[in-house]
């Protein structure tokens, strides 16, 4: 089911029809009157405006003077339907998507589960680099300009291309490198980096990026003796491998985190 339409909720069934990660969100002074309209919903990806539309179009006449809807992130039209329908938002990510942005962007991600290592990379340089390549170079741009707005934005853009495509069914080492490069909270960012690493060796693909960048967050996260030991597996992968722009940034790591 992609969506919960609830009805004439108190605040305590409120919390109990609200998804955890949506608690904190919300309180009770909000409420003056235990007749509150509750959709949920539950795909973890962007949201279209046409099953906000369907949501909306499933039930009576909305009248309960509280409406809460709740999802991961919605499109500029989405949030704009609710919106004129006097819904209160929740979401775990902004968006700055419109309907035909996302569309266009996620068009050629693949719906696929299973695939051998050799279709895997093929389908990344083929079909999710191009759009990461993009996307990336987007927020370079923005941070360029020291546009902080826009530069969120376009992060935030990348963010959903990475969860849209997980959510499909694809993975790769590097499409999860790239989702940790631009998670600014360290401990998200490690958690991301630690996966990266795992379907790269899976794979057999290099990690001496993965392990020198997770070193830097590690740092910053104050797991000294874990982030020295990532940096100096990195660095030496790096050196092995004539990689030699990994060295010099494993070293500039290395001096700016010297005790």
């Amino acid at each position: 089911m992609k969506f919960e339409f609830h009805r004439r909720l108190s605040y305590s069934e409120l919390r109990r029809s609200l998804p955890r990660r949506f608690h904190l969100q919300i309180t009770k002074t909000e409420f003056h009157h235990d007749n509150i309209a509750l959709i949920v919903f539950h795909q973890n990806k962007v949201i279209l405006s046409n099953l906000v539309q369907r949501a909306l179009a499933s039930t009576d006449e909305v009248t309960e003077p509280h409406r809460i809807a709740a999802g991961y992130s919605f499109t500029i039209e989405a949030a704009q339907a609710l919106i004129v329908r006097r819904f209160r938002i929740l979401a775990e990510r902004d968006s700055y998507w419109t309907d035909t942005r996302f569309k266009s962007l996620t068009a050629a991600i693949p719906n696929i589960w299973t695939l051998s290592p050799e279709d895997r990379h093929r389908r990344f340089v083929e079909e999710i680099q191009p759009t990461l390549d993009n996307l990336a170079a987007a927020i370079c741009e923005a941070s360029a300009r020291e546009d902080d707005v826009l530069a969120e934005s376009r992060r935030e853009e990348l963010l959903a291309f990475y969860h849209d495509t997980v959510g499909r069914g694809y993975w790769h080492p590097a499409l999860t490198e790239a989702a940790a490069d631009y998670t600014e909270d360290a401990v998200a960012s490690v958690k991301l980096y630690r996966l990266a690493l795992r379907q790269a060796h899976e794979l057999g693909d290099d990690t001496q990026t993965i392990l020198i960048w997770m070193a830097e967050r590690l740092f910053e996260s104050g797991k000294r003796d874990e982030a020295e030991t990532c940096l100096r597996d990195g660095r030496a992968e790096a050196a092995a491998k004539n990689d030699d722009g990994s060295v010099r940034h494993a070293d500039d790591i290395a001096r700016e985190f010297s005790a």
